[in-house]
Order: C-alpha cells, then sequence, then structure tokens
C-alpha cells in the first residue's frame, strides 16, 4: 500500500473537503491556507471565503485502503482532515471541485448544480456541512479496517455536530461510541488552550482520545487529564518561515509527564537547531514515536 503523506504520525491523509477559518494563535501561519487559498486559488479562507468538496474518486480511496488493509492483515491510520476542520459550522454554498454549488436531491445525495435543476424536486435544497459529515460517517463504518483521526480546534461543537449529523443516537447520546475505529483529537498551543479545550475533548465518547501540541507556543501542564481517559499527545514545533520560538524544554517535561502517566508521545520532528528554538531534542527523546495501545 503506497501513500502520500508527510504527516509521520498518520499511515495516510483523506480530505473530504478544503477550506476552513482560523480559529486561535496556532492558526497564525496555516500552512494549509497558505497552499489551498494563497499559492493554488482552490478555496479562500475565512468566514466569508468557499469550501470546496473534493471528487467523487477521491472519496472511493479509503474503500480500497480498507480492501487493502484487510488483504494484509493490518490496521491503517488515516488522518482527516488536514486541510479543512470536519466540525466547522459553515452555512454558506458548497461548491465543487469545478465552482459548481452543491445540492442534495432526495435519494440521489450530494450533486453538483449541474446535474440538478434547483426548485423542480420536492426536497431539493443546497448541501450542508451536515450532509457532508453524515457521508462521512458512512465512510468511516465501512472502512472498518481504517482507525480514523479527527482533529479539531473546535472541539466544543464537535460532539453537538455528530448528533446533528447522525453519528450519535440523539435518543441516547451517552452509549458507547458506535464507531469503533473513531479517534477524536483537539488541537492545543499553550496552557490557555489545554484549558480550554481538555475538558470538553473528554466529554466525546470515542475509542481513543489524543492531543495535538503543536505548534507548541508555550509550556503545558497535562498532568490532571493523564489520567482521565487522554492516550496521546503528538508534540510538533511551528514550521515554515515564519515559525515562532519554542523550546526543547517544553517537549521533555511533555514526555515526562506522559512517561510517568503511561500515556504514548509522539515527537513529530527534530526542532533543532532553528531560529528561536532554545537547545536541541536530546536523542532519548527525539525517538519517542510511541502510538496509543487500542483494546
Amino acid at each position: 500500500m503506497g501513500f502520500d503523506t508527510d504527516i509521520a504520525w498518520t499511515d495516510a491523509t483523506f480530505n473530504p473537503w478544503i477550506g476552513c477559518t482560523r480559529k486561535s494563535e496556532g492558526c497564525s501561519f496555516c500552512y494549509a491556507e497558505a497552499d489551498m487559498d494563497h499559492r493554488r486559488h482552490r478555496v479562500r479562507w475565512g468566514p466569508a471565503g468557499t469550501r470546496s468538496m473534493t471528487s467523487e474518486a477521491y472519496w472511493k480511496q479509503p474503500l480500497r485502503w480498507d480492501r487493502e488493509a484487510a488483504a494484509a492483515g493490518r490496521r491503517l491510520k488515516v488522518f482527516c482532515a488536514s486541510l479543512a476542520d470536519v466540525f466547522e459550522e459553515w452555512t454558506g454554498n458548497i461548491l465543487d471541485a469545478k465552482g459548481n454549488v452543491l445540492w442534495w436531491a432526495p435519494g440521489r445525495g450530494v450533486i453538483s448544480a449541474g446535474q440538478t435543476t434547483p426548485g423542480l424536486v420536492r426536497g431539493e435544497r443546497t448541501a450542508t456541512m451536515n450532509d457532508l459529515r453524515a457521508m462521512l460517517w458512512e465512510l468511516v463504518y465501512r472502512t472498518q479496517n481504517i482507525d480514523w483521526l479527527f482533529l479539531t480546534k473546535r472541539v466544543e461543537i464537535a460532539f453537538r455536530l455528530m448528533v446533528e449529523s447522525g453519528l450519535y443516537a440523539v435518543e441516547n447520546p451517552d452509549l458507547p461510541c458506535p464507531q469503533r475505529n473513531l479517534w477524536i483529537g483537539t488541537s492545543v498551543e499553550n496552557q490557555e488552550r489545554a484549558d480550554e479545550r481538555l475538558p470538553e475533548l473528554l466529554k466525546i465518547p470515542a475509542v481513543v482520545r489524543f492531543v495535538s501540541y503543536e505548534p507548541a507556543l508555550g509550556p503545558v501542564d497535562w498532568r490532571r487529564w493523564l489520567g482521565d481517559g487522554l492516550s496521546w499527545i503528538i508534540c510538533g514545533g511551528e514550521s515554515g518561515p515564519n515559525r515562532r520560538p519554542c523550546e526543547v524544554e517544553w517537549f521533555a517535561d511533555t514526555a515526562r509527564q506522559c512517561q510517568e502517566a503511561g500515556v504514548a508521545t509522539f515527537i513529530k520532528q527534530d526542532m533543532g537547531p532553528k531560529p528561536g528554538m532554545q537547545g536541541r531534542i536530546p536523542d532519548e527523546l527525539w525517538a519517542l514515536k510511541q502510538f496509543p495501545k487500542v483494546a
């Protein structure tokens, strides 16, 4: 199985759609915005921008990966989505790759404006993000040899949107996660974001709950959450020409806290030497590329 991803902690990436709005200080130099908006002009970032669904052929890739994983007798980790936030509350039109507005047609699902005559079919309407999320949950359900990793900065609304788009039963949302291949994570840049987001993350039923501590912009004391359902912390500094200062001790301290609590740690990249970096990650810390144990 061959995959194209530069993200060290996953086997592959899958982007059901493209586009987002900056959420917090970690988004200041967003690589996805720089690439998909400023360089490729595929979408426009921000609340007044655009969102673009990827192609039908692209959506079929995970089905092939699932078959190949089953034949190989292994599980795959797929990060969804590196060019969007699945839990963004976008209310504007959603476009296809050619710029056509997407519609929801009864019995047909999501179709482009070129395939429909809006207003002439009962129940026809423009497609919503919940429509796309429902399609995504079906894909997750159909690919049980894939562990799906969902990472969001909008963790405070993630569970509600899961319920609204059909992942959890509305009548009993406290039931165990019906998707046994679903991992939920949130991004944390500093202590303030940890305090804000981790209590919300731990409310969501999931097989694995994880944190992406990147770009790390300050030290974090994780101890109050490590014994409370947090399974994995991925550490990384900022990359790119505008990267902000980061200190090795932040990662060393995170690794120590995780080791004491028996929580997996993944050091994403060698952080030194770089402008603004204080020190260099020692070899024993750089070697920490652990993954959570799943029962």
